[in-house]
């Protein structure tokens, strides 16, 4: 669980340092002209929890940040839930649970690429978001989060992508 938090503390860490020097360079435009930009855009759908959050949110709001992408202990239980986590390019997968049971599917994508939608892949099964569209251009993270008990079977694929953003970031389900 340590190497779990440190490697998406370190990722989130990154990826502020590497976009707060790429400010500058704009990003696309964003997709919810009707509202002020606050820098932070939530939606849900059938239970999967999704957003996106500017650099600069995220460094102003720490616990949100942390709600969106690092796993904790479970309250009262003195311990952590084993977990996995892979990166491949700009999208991250993190699963927490125990054995053929996960409690937390949660992915994360760096960037902005205007609107956008997590996919999570089981195998053959293939469950889409809702589309998260951030409030205002420059650098951010999408994050979405699948929560509650679901059981897989032995040597399941777990995968995520975010639509046109780069990485497939994949893990296996054991006993």
């Amino acid at each position: 669980m340590k190497k779990a938090l440190m490697v998406a503390m370190s990722a989130v860490a990154a990826f502020v340092l590497a976009a707060s020097s790429a400010e500058a360079a704009g990003s696309p435009s964003p997709a919810n002209h009707d509202r002020p930009a606050s820098g932070l855009v939530e939606v849900t759908e059938n239970g999967i929890k999704s957003a996106w959050m500017s650099v600069e949110y995220a460094k102003t709001h720490p616990a949100k940040a942390k709600e969106y992408g690092i796993s904790v202990p479970i309250a009262g239980s003195g311990k952590s839930p084993k977990s996995a986590d892979h990166c491949h390019r700009d999208v991250c997968i993190n699963v927490t649970g125990e054995g053929l049971e996960v409690h937390v599917w949660a992915t994360t994508a760096f960037g902005n690429v205007g609107c956008s939608l997590a996919t999570y892949l089981a195998d053959e099964r293939v469950y889409k978001t809702r589309e998260v569209c951030p409030d205002e251009p420059g650098p951010g993270m999408y994050s979405s989060a699948l929560v509650g008990y679901h059981t897989f079977h032995d040597k399941t694929w777990l995968c995520n992508t975010w639509l046109n953003m780069p990485g497939e970031p994949c893990i296996q389900i054991h006993k």
